[in-house]
């Protein structure tokens, strides 16, 4: 597995850009060029996955707009992505408003030296 994954982020990276790869209920990779980080997705039941990706990546966008650490990042992307798959369809349960500090740091988020 984590061939694939180096394989994926070769194929992938391009200097100066930011590359997420998520791994569905296991959670969710990003390389900033400098290292690898990766954030676990929390236990919970989920009732459908559909959005779920969408709503990662567009969580991790908008920190990113807002000048957020990449950590913040992934942290508001698996987030909005958690509070999707509550629901069913891929448009309820997206966040509306930032959630707070501490319930983002309910998330880990690690660095890794290699994938």
């Amino acid at each position: 597995k984590a061939k694939k994954l180096s394989a994926m982020f070769r194929l992938l990276r391009r200097d100066e850009k930011i590359t997420l790869i998520t791994d569905g209920p296991k959670g969710a990779y990003a390389d900033d060029g400098h290292r690898f980080l990766f954030i676990e997705a929390t236990k919970i039941k989920p009732i459908s996955s559909t959005g779920a990706g969408d709503a990662f990546g567009s969580g991790c966008v908008a920190a990113l707009l807002k000048n957020k650490p990449l950590e913040t990042s992934l942290a508001l992307g698996m987030a909005n992505a958690q509070s999707v798959i509550q629901h069913y369809g891929a448009k309820i349960g997206i966040l509306h408003d930032w959630p707070s500090i501490k319930s983002l740091k309910r998330f880990s988020v690690k660095t890794k030296k290699t994938l």
